[in-house]
């Protein structure tokens, strides 16, 4: 095989490699097969913990209802973890209190447990 054959056919075994590994990455599998681990979410702040948990009552606090548009550092806010733990009456009252211009998180809800029942 001529230099130039050979150079390709690295380049191509590199290549498959590198897709082989960052598919691997991306898809939460380590190299020797086993699953990687992540931090399981939680709500960070009051009126997500509120929501997440059906405290409705939390969540009339002077200092929680005008943290409910607030999202957490994984985009989360108060309306999708109601939706998440499948607090019917937490999300009946987020919605309440959200004006209709800020309810972008809504088209999300169909994909939480909430949509399940």
């Amino acid at each position: 095989p001529t230099t130039r054959t050979r150079t390709t056919k690295l380049i191509t075994s590199l290549h498959r490699r590198y897709i082989q590994t960052s598919l691997q990455t991306m898809s939460g599998i380590n190299q020797d097969g086993s699953l990687k681990k992540f931090q399981t979410p939680s709500p960070e702040t009051p009126a997500a913990i509120a929501a997440s948990s059906g405290d409705v009552n939390a969540l009339y606090l002077p200092d929680v209802t005008p943290t409910l548009l607030e999202k957490d550092a994984l985009g989360n806010s108060p309306l999708i973890w109601a939706s998440d733990k499948g607090q019917v009456d937490a999300l009946k009252y987020i919605l309440e209190q959200i004006p209709v211009e800020d309810k972008s998180d809504h088209a999300l809800v169909k994909y939480t447990r909430i949509s399940w029942k």
